[in-house]
């Protein structure tokens, strides 16, 4: 009876574990979404220097993600979404006419795999 018992417990632990964390990711996704959008519209307002700053606060809101996300997620859908993250940054400082592409891919990559 011991042992039923503590697989149950064991059981109820991981689906526990489990849904809770795929809450986490759903929001954080969400979140990082946002910003994403966010960066879109400076861009196409033609707002450069807060651009800029949304593009550091999406590449650090993806590091902090990324740090804890590989737990839980694959690596192989988390290093697409790395290379788009670190071009953006790039390309949003140099006023690149690919960056609302690369916004558009990377929004879909994290809505669609993650």
């Amino acid at each position: 009876m011991t042992r039923i018992k503590l697989s149950i417990a064991i059981l109820i632990l991981l689906f526990g574990i489990s849904f809770g964390s795929q809450i986490w990711i759903d929001s954080k996704c969400r979140s990082i979404t946002s910003v994403i959008a966010q960066t879109e519209e400076l861009i196409m307002n033609g707002n450069q220097s807060k651009a800029v700053e949304s593009a550091k606060l999406l590449s650090g809101e993806w590091e902090d993600f990324r740090k804890f996300a590989g737990i839980f997620v694959r690596r192989n859908k988390l290093t697409e979404a790395d290379r788009l993250c670190a071009r953006v940054r790039s390309l949003t400082e140099n006023d690149s006419e690919e960056l609302l592409a690369e916004l558009s891919e990377l929004k879909k990559l994290i809505e669609r795999d993650l």
